[in-house]
């Protein structure tokens, strides 16, 4: 299967698969809409430790990453595409209201912002070990580790 990718560094990326994240923030408009695959950037560093570190003792969120076998941040997949998602709207995020507090923790919701809006999350069976890029790319993912995306 050829699809669309957009990379993340984590824990974001994961956030999206454990229904903590449905908004990608990003500094600018897409028009881009349908499936996109989730990749778990590479990137390791002291920040991101520190973040996830801090992060993971707010609002139960240590649990729900707990639950899934990432207590620590080098339990998390990076280098890696996680699965897929609906990319279905873009919109400013100063239109954006009634936003849940954990969702506010995973992304930049300030003026000049755009939430990218995502729904109908599908994870992979393993995280799919891919080089990822900065913006879209393109990745062909073996049919074998996609699970049947329902609607």
């Amino acid at each position: 299967m050829k699809i669309r990718c957009i990379s993340l560094w984590q824990p974001w990326g994961t956030a999206i698969f454990l229904n903590l994240k449905r908004n990608e923030t990003r500094g600018k408009l897409t028009h881009v809409r349908g499936r996109i695959g989730i990749h778990a950037a590479g990137l390791k560093s002291k920040e991101l430790r520190e973040f996830y570190a801090d992060m993971i003792l707010d609002n139960g969120i240590k649990e729900t990453f707990g639950r899934h076998g990432f207590g620590d941040f080098d339990d998390l997949p990076f280098g890696a595409i996680l699965g897929t998602v609906t990319l279905h709207d873009c919109q400013p995020t100063t239109k954006l209201r009634g936003l849940d507090p954990v969702e506010t923790q995973f992304g930049n919701y300030s003026p000049g912002r755009f939430a990218w809006m995502l729904t109908d999350v599908n994870s992979f069976t393993k995280p799919f070990p891919f080089s990822g890029k900065q913006g879209f790319f393109f990745a062909d993912i073996p049919d074998s580790i996609v699970k049947p995306h329902t609607v």
